[in-house]
């Protein structure tokens, strides 16, 4: 059967087996879900993988078992499939002994904390989730080795992370239980003032929408001269207002670019107005 967009967490093992919270076999499936907080006095705390069970985008993590020392809090395979999934940070001693115990089966576009001798395609790192200690694993944006770095093959039309997010939305399928979603931004600014004689100051006010942390960037150009100021600000509106005092003759060009150094590193909008002082 199939088990998808499930939360699986804070659950108990007791029993002496070397069995998970959740086993996986037969012809079961375990998509799009999360693994996390669970503890087993003896054994596997996380999944157990056998037979032709699958496990697709799925994300383990701070599952703890008593006997962690080889390595088999998070996840324990000895056959069928698990594919762009993360096993991080499980057991308490996960960066010496790891998360994941892989005798058998296939273990493809995964990313675990210690890297699995028999694993195709994987990664051994930090995942760079936007705040795992709080339950959201999200991706940021450094999170080069899971944003695109997904097996294509095992994801079907209209698939949905276990967010609601759709799959895929770069170039290829992202590792884990979340999809990386650029947030679309608009920005745009006013002049506030009007520099008329020398001396005279103008304010410049942004309004960002959408997005996370835009920082703004300011330049001035007379263009006579070529002369110019440049100032950076962070945020929105009045409080990333950049004030600036136009204290030559001449005709002044304003450059206004912002950007999503979280989300949307690569989007800019540009603005060119001009004024004119008079001495």
């Amino acid at each position: 059967g199939l088990m998808t967009h499930c939360l699986i967490e804070s659950n108990v093992r007791t029993k002496a087996a070397i069995a998970g919270v959740v086993s996986v076999y037969g012809t079961g499936i375990l998509r799009n879900s999360i693994i996390r907080d669970n503890t087993a006095t003896t054994q596997t705390a996380g999944l157990k993988v056998m037979g032709n069970g699958r496990v697709e985008h799925c994300t383990g993590y701070n599952n703890n078992s008593q006997s962690s020392t080889i390595g088999n809090s998070g996840l324990v395979q000895t056959g069928g499939t698990v594919v762009n999934s993360i096993f991080y940070a499980n057991g308490a001693q996960y960066k010496s002994f790891g998360s994941c115990m892989v005798t058998g089966g296939t273990f493809q576009n995964n990313l675990t904390d210690l890297a699995v001798a028999s694993g195709i395609d994987c990664y051994a790192t930090d995942p760079g989730f936007v705040n795992a200690a709080g339950g959201d694993y999200r991706l940021t944006a450094t999170a080069t080795t899971l944003i695109d770095k997904g097996e294509d093959a095992v994801t079907y039309e209209g698939e949905l992370d276990v967010n609601g997010e759709a799959r895929v939305q770069g170039e290829h399928v992202d590792i884990g239980c979340c999809e990386f979603v650029v947030d679309a931004f608009s920005a745009s600014f006013e002049i506030v003032g009007t520099a008329s004689t020398v001396g005279d100051s103008v304010r410049l006010v942004p309004t960002v929408t959408g997005g996370k942390n835009p920082v703004n960037s300011w330049r001035i150009v007379e263009e006579a001269t070529g002369a110019e100021k440049t100032g950076t600000t962070s945020g929105t509106g009045d409080e990333a207002a950049f004030e600036v005092v136009l204290d030559e003759v001449g005709v002044y060009s304003f450059y206004y670019s912002v950007v999503d150094g979280t989300n949307a590193s690569e989007s800019q909008k540009l603005r060119v107005f001009k004024l004119r002082t008079a001495g």
